[in-house]
């Protein structure tokens, strides 16, 4: 029986509900849907099959009705808008053979579009990763089981249930190490993902191979990078060093030997004045720590960066604190800059989180709550992995150069203005990096640019996912035109002599760059219906009544983007006054629809189609809701 995953729907044309009322979807199976008509009849509702017109009209059910009546697509034909009196009747629905999945309109349930363990207790997803966009960069591999890293470190909990099976090699080096240190740098590079415990991690299905005990960095490296077939290798531990040290002498001379043997050295930048190195008190920059600063082409020094709360987050309880992107613990709180950010120096070279950042914890613990760039190393290792998995003849240089070269750039941000050439090339784009890398090594010569229909579209058509809404998380609009530091939408005021700021981010999901000549169409409508009359006119305009209904706004260039790049455009808006839609049932309600036009990247045409199906098939094609409010 073929079947598919159910979620929420926001419909898009506004509905008012009663203040005691409950709002969900639901889909019904695909076996169901031959069997089941609901429709009303008087005060009761009834389908084709007795049985559920009995379990329907048993519930305080307000509303039933389809979400979209116009649509073609057979799927979208089988969900539903439904209103309950009390929320505790949803789980009688849930357990209906008939239905697939329910859940609220305003909460979208995303977790069959991820690893089992992805969120947590509280159905929080994991940001740190989300950051550096694993979920997309496992869309083209999660990993190769023969692919080990290496790890330098002391110790672990060999019985930690998310590293089972995992380390495959062990090197005990020197007398036995109380430490535990490494099963939080395991976890963070290749915890088993996808076994309902713990969390994810970058790595998936990567293995790897530990040296432990007390010993010489110098020795653990130069033990581990031996080992046949390692050719990454993490040290999320390390030294202050100068031109004058015995030690840091020795390490050169491993370090050498490692890069002979083609093996690329991730190490963790430091953190900060507890690294106790050498402190520029007058420029704030910290000082050098060991094997991460090594100006050489097979070694690369990681540091951290927030990625827990959007961009100006602020609560009593969390104050400034782990800002997505930022460097700064606390950004714009007034601490002194050495003492609230981990290491930044001019050998650092790319950045990734590592401020409140998931951690395994030994005895079957594990915590959310992690400061450290001992945890951004392994994220970077990970992902060198994932890229081996997909294009194993890469050397340590082509690794590094990639990693460094798909970077996202975050010094736009004003949090991090002061740390300008100090944190390195961008933080660590995962998916980026892993699609370069498989693109060096196969490419079909196919454009795709993509606009995401939801958090958990990945770019591939068409979209199935659980967030029903098609409520695009890369279209959004500003007051003011600060929209690509905060990169989310909010309520926007009217104004008759002030635009608004619409912000559009595309994606090149393929191995062929863009030519520059792509565009996109941006158009506004009332209700849903109205976008879809105004996208099919003729002159991209339509009134009822003489009342402007929808229209385009403007066309766009799309700049040049390389494979895994993406852009985030701006656009002016001066809005409509919601004041001469106050007859209708939403006045403050409107929408917004963007479309990719490309000789390379067509949009699929179907003249049957509602632009439900449309938007559903096509990821060419994105639209949003938004609000418009007087005050």
């Amino acid at each position: 029986m073929k079947s598919f995953l159910i979620s929420i729907i926001f419909f898009f044309s506004s509905l008012s509900y009663a203040q005691n009322s409950y709002n969900f979807f639901f889909e019904l199976t695909a076996e169901s849907k031959e069997n089941i008509e609901i429709e009303k009849s008087n005060k009761t509702y009834r389908s084709t099959s007795s049985e559920f017109s009995d379990f329907i009209n048993s519930n305080e059910i307000l509303q039933i009705e389809k979400a979209y009546p116009n649509a073609v697509l057979e799927r979208l034909q089988r969900i539903y808008k439904l209103k309950l009196r009390d929320s505790t009747f949803v789980e009688n629905f849930k357990n209906k053979k008939e239905i697939k999945m329910i859940s609220a309109v305003d909460y979208p349930d995303l977790r069959n579009s991820y690893p089992n363990d992805y969120f947590d207790e509280d159905g929080n997803s994991n940001t740190a990763l989300d950051l550096i966009k694993a979920p997309q960069a496992w869309q083209i591999t999660k990993g190769d089981s023969t692919i080990v890293v290496g790890i330098v470190d002391r110790g672990y909990d060999k019985n930690h249930e998310d590293l089972k099976g995992k380390i495959v090699k062990e090197i005990e080096l020197g007398n036995k190490s109380k430490s535990d240190h490494g099963t939080t740098v395991a976890g963070s590079l290749a915890a088993i993902t996808n076994n309902g415990k713990g969390f994810s991690s970058i790595g998936y299905h990567t293995k790897m191979a530990m040296t432990t005990g007390i010993y010489s960095l110098e020795k653990g490296l130069d033990s581990i990078s031996k080992i046949p077939g390692i050719k990454i290798v993490n040290a999320s531990w390390g030294f202050c060093g100068s031109t004058k040290s015995q030690r840091l002498k020795r390490l050169d001379s491993i370090i050498e030997k490692v890069r002979e043997r083609d093996v690329l050295v991730v190490a963790a930048a430091g953190n900060g004045i507890k690294m106790r190195c050498t402190l520029d008190e007058e420029e704030k920059v910290h000082g050098y720590h060991f094997p991460a600063s090594y100006d050489m082409d097979n070694v690369i020094s990681v540091t951290s960066v927030g990625n827990k709360f959007p961009y100006g987050h602020y609560t009593e309880i969390t104050k400034k604190a782990g800002w997505r992107d930022c460097h700064e613990h606390h950004p714009f709180s007034g601490y002194n800059i050495p003492d609230n950010c981990h290491t930044h120096n001019d050998k650092v070279d790319i950045a990734a989180p590592g401020i409140k950042v998931n951690i395994l914890k030994k005895n079957n613990e594990y915590s959310s709550g992690h400061w450290g760039t001992s945890q951004s190393a392994p994220m970077v290792a990970g992902t060198a992995a994932l890229m081996l998995s997909v294009n194993p003849d890469l050397t340590a240089k082509q690794l590094k150069e990639i990693l460094l070269n798909t970077a996202d750039d975050i010094y736009h941000l004003p949090c991090n203005e002061k740390f300008k050439g100090l944190i390195g090339k961008g933080r660590l784009n995962a998916y980026r990096a892993v699609l370069t890398a498989k693109c060096m090594k196969e490419s079909d010569g196919k454009l795709d640019l993509i606009i995401r229909d939801a958090v958990d579209d990945f770019g591939v058509e068409p979209y199935e996912g659980n967030n029903y809404d098609w409520q695009s998380p890369d279209i959004w609009i500003r007051n003011k035109n600060d929209g690509k530091v905060y990169d989310y939408e909010e309520t926007i005021k009217f104004s008759r002599k002030e635009e608004k700021y619409i912000y559009v981010r595309i994606t090149n999901n393929s191995c062929k760059t863009s030519t520059g000549e792509e565009e996109i169409n941006l158009f506004w409508g009332k209700s849903q219906e109205d976008l879809a009359k105004t996208e099919k006119s003729k002159n991209q305009t339509h009134k009822e009544k003489r009342l402007l209904l929808g229209e385009q706004i403007t066309t766009e260039k799309i700049p040049v983007l390389q494979p895994g790049e993406e852009v985030v455009l701006e656009i002016p808006w001066k809005t409509p006054n919601p004041r001469k839609y106050r007859k209708t049932e939403n006045p403050n309600s409107f929408h917004l629809l963007v479309k990719i036009n490309s000789d390379q990247d067509k949009i699929k045409e179907n003249k049957n189609w509602d632009l439900v199906d449309k938007v559903v098939s096509d990821n060419n094609l994105a639209w949003k809701k938004i609000e418009i409010s007087r005050k």
